[in-house]
């Protein structure tokens, strides 16, 4: 969020799409700076068994996808700094930094969950955007 990273941007994921890379960048992007190494795996788990397959990025309506992250106590994935943690990204976004693409897909037969990029889609909320770029994968 400090503008110092810019290996993940909305013009590097359109970049490697159009180069036939997006999966790479995708992945790059979970294990490292994304530090979601659980969506890597499935990614890699869906590549195994030949049904994976991508699209994007594309600007997407915000309100058509469902996160995975909540600020409720009991949820499956509860995370307690989630309010202090997208009204910082939020500040960051209002100030001109671009997130990077949110990654979405067909999680558990689930359409357009977010597995990836769940403090950036509320931030996004927040900052006032309807759309935003999302990559999506979904097993074939």
């Amino acid at each position: 969020m400090d503008g110092k990273n810019n290996t993940f941007t909305v013009a590097s994921a359109k970049a490697a799409a159009k180069k036939g890379k997006l999966r790479d960048w995708a992945i790059q992007f979970l294990e490292g700076i994304g530090g979601n190494q659980t969506t890597a795996d499935k990614i890699k788990e869906f590549e195994k068994e030949g049904t994976l397959e991508w699209t994007g990025p594309i600007l997407f309506d915000l309100n058509k996808l469902t996160p995975m992250v909540s600020s409720e106590e009991g949820e499956e994935f509860y995370k307690p700094n989630w309010e202090k943690d997208s009204n910082a990204m939020k500040e960051a976004i209002l100030g001109g930094w671009e997130p990077p693409p949110l990654i979405s897909t067909d999680w558990e037969g689930q359409s357009n969950v977010l597995p990836d990029g769940n403090h950036r889609w509320k931030a996004l909320q927040k900052a006032g955007l309807q759309k935003y770029w999302t990559i999506f994968f979904r097993k074939k």
